[in-house]
């Protein structure tokens, strides 16, 4: 029966074994049994959870099953929605602190953020490489800091601090590349104060970080000495200048500090989302019934980047994304293995997240990769010349394979870019 002792508790062993898969994983990752490129997102870590998954999948407590899956799918969809975010450099979330007699807390929580924060990095820091220990110290100083401040009742309403993370360094089990901007804000009816939070993907390296950092303080490496970088940009919240324009706007912040780079928009990116739910759905379903078919589900991802690029392109050109409009096709349920095959097999654009990069993955092709080395829009030339260009039916950017000629648009399926 749900609800049942006995059905959380098989619940809570199939997600105690689904944790076991997933940190035996990143244990195995980290000591470079899974080979030695850092991935943006790792699928092997995929399957291997769901082929765990599926070892419950005709236990007599179904329901405690079904529950577990439908946890897990809502964790997976969650992150290929937030590895799309970073490829296209948004708004990954939205999130508010409670502020109570100067402390912060967790929206709802009853345990102050900073004594939450540092019993997390105390947990961490008995499995973490000692490669990491420092970033979670900074993490624990980053709150304090940002605490003190928007603790002070002198504080002004608007006041805004960002809070940058690149990645760690070799090694580091913190891949991710972004930065966080909280804003003191102020319940207008009952002058209750809280702080709003955005998290905002990066493409930034380490060099553009310091640049922008100086941009907007310039003695903020005033206290650098030597240390490792990841850590210290986190123990160093920055304060933007409350006559700054940017100051209380974390969208206009966002688009200053990626100056140089293409980004899309919180609201676009929602499009996105939408273009992708049918494909992502699809992904999921294959991980439940098939976990072990390595060559379809990494086709179905290489479907979900190109249908994700496809559409945030049209944004950026202004074409808005509408159910039944020929511009884009907007899959919103499961979408056919023959559709996703045909998608999941164009080139796929790499794209620069900071210190790594966002590509195709690996779909069991015997041809060398098409994708260049190289960032965004340009891929480089081969011996025919340029690699990239424009449909002038649909306006898609199209990638030749090296070294091959095209029939075809690559979107629409026009001959008028033949080469």
């Amino acid at each position: 029966m749900e609800g049942s002792p006995q059905h959380l508790q098989k619940v809570q062993e199939i997600n105690s074994a689904i944790l076991t898969t997933r940190n035996n994983f990143i244990g195995h990752y980290r000591r470079g049994n899974m080979g030695s490129r850092l991935l943006t997102y790792e699928p092997g870590l995929d399957r291997g959870v769901y082929q765990t998954l599926k070892t419950f999948e005709h236990i007599p407590e179904e329901s405690a099953y079904i529950r577990a899956r439908n946890e897990l799918n809502a964790q997976t969809a969650f992150s290929v929605e937030t590895f799309i975010g970073e490829r296209l450099n948004v708004g990954l979330s939205q999130f508010r602190y409670d502020l109570r007699d100067g402390k912060l807390y967790g929206q709802g929580m009853t345990e102050p953020l900073v004594d939450m924060i540092s019993r997390g990095r105390d947990c961490r820091d008995s499995v973490a490489a000692d490669i990491d220990k420092p970033r979670q110290d900074a993490e624990v100083e980053q709150f304090e800091k940002i605490e003190k401040i928007f603790g002070n009742p002198d504080t002004k309403p608007g006041t805004t601090i960002i809070s940058l993370s690149p990645p760690g360094q070799e090694g580091s089990a913190y891949s991710h590349n972004f930065y966080d901007v909280f804003v003191l804000s102020e319940d207008a009816d009952t002058d209750t104060r809280f702080v709003e939070a955005r998290r905002y993907a990066s493409s930034l390296c380490l060099e553009e970080y310091k640049e922008r950092a100086e941009q907007l303080d310039s003695a903020y490496f005033d206290e650098y000495k030597n240390g490792p970088m990841d850590s210290y940009y986190l123990s160093h919240p920055l304060l933007v200048d409350t006559k700054s324009p940017l100051s209380g706007n974390p969208d206009a912040l966002h688009a200053s500090l990626q100056q140089g780079h293409e980004f899309l928009s919180t609201e676009d990116f929602v499009q996105v989302r939408r273009s992708i739910a049918g494909l992502v759905t699809s992904y999921i379903n294959t991980l439940c019934d098939t976990p072990d078919d390595e060559q379809f589900l990494n086709i179905t991802l290489n479907a979900i980047m190109n249908q994700a690029d496809h559409t945030a392109d049209a944004l950026r050109r202004s074409v808005r994304v509408f159910v039944g409009q020929q511009k884009i096709d907007v899959p919103l349920g499961p979408v056919s293995r023959l559709d996703i095959t045909k998608l999941g097999k164009q080139p796929v654009r790499q794209v620069a997240t900071g210190c790594g990069s966002s590509s195709g993955f690996d779909t069991g092709k015997s041809e060398a990769s098409n994708v260049s080395s190289f960032g965004l829009r340009d891929f480089g030339t081969d011996k025919l010349g340029n690699r990239t260009f424009d449909c002038p039916e649909c306006g898609e950017m199209n990638i030749r394979p090296v070294n091959e000629t095209i029939p075809e648009c690559q979107h629409c399926g026009s001959k008028k870019v033949a080469c």
